[in-house]
């Protein structure tokens, strides 16, 4: 298309030709910059997406943890920090809060697996799943394979009534 202005006029087809190397230079300009600031944007966005999930699964009302197959304590929120009474939960097996879980969790395959506890004057339908542990890898850091997740739901009402 330039050479066929070249024809006609040689100064419209060098001002054209200057119009189009300012527009490569500008469209690399955008590419470039605007590359930089979408992932920029992507990746604020993507953590602010993973802090209010965090903070909403730690705000939940349902006692929740995140254990291995041997009990040890990855995650939890502030529901089972309430019912643990342990001042280092974190530090803590699960196995050492609720020791009758010792055979559910060791022998738990792939389907849920529920049990009752007893903590205190409290009972509890506990609710085990094989996590889906790619997500949390990527959220939380390198967990071991066999993430398990437990949710404690208190039954003390259901069953004294």
């Amino acid at each position: 298309m330039n050479a066929a202005i070249y024809i006609i006029d040689a100064d419209v087809a060098i001002l054209v030709t200057l119009f189009i190397f300012v527009y490569a230079l500008l469209a690399i300009a955008i590419y470039i910059f605007g590359k930089v600031g979408f992932k920029a944007e992507l990746t604020r966005y993507a953590l602010e997406v993973a802090d209010t999930e965090a903070a909403m699964l730690n705000e939940l009302e349902v006692p929740y943890a995140i254990v291995d197959e041997k009990g040890n304590i990855y995650w939890f929120n502030d529901a089972f920090y309430d019912i643990s009474n342990s001042e280092n939960v974190d530090k803590k097996s699960l196995l050492a809060i609720f020791p009758e879980l010792e055979n559910t969790l060791s022998s738990m395959e792939d389907e849920d697996v529920e049990e009752v506890v007893k903590k205190d004057d409290k009972e509890y339908r506990v609710v085990f799943r094989r996590c889906a542990d790619e997500a949390i890898k990527a959220k939380q850091g390198s967990f071991q394979d066999g993430s398990i997740s437990a949710f404690f739901y208190d039954i003390t009402e259901i069953n004294t009534s």
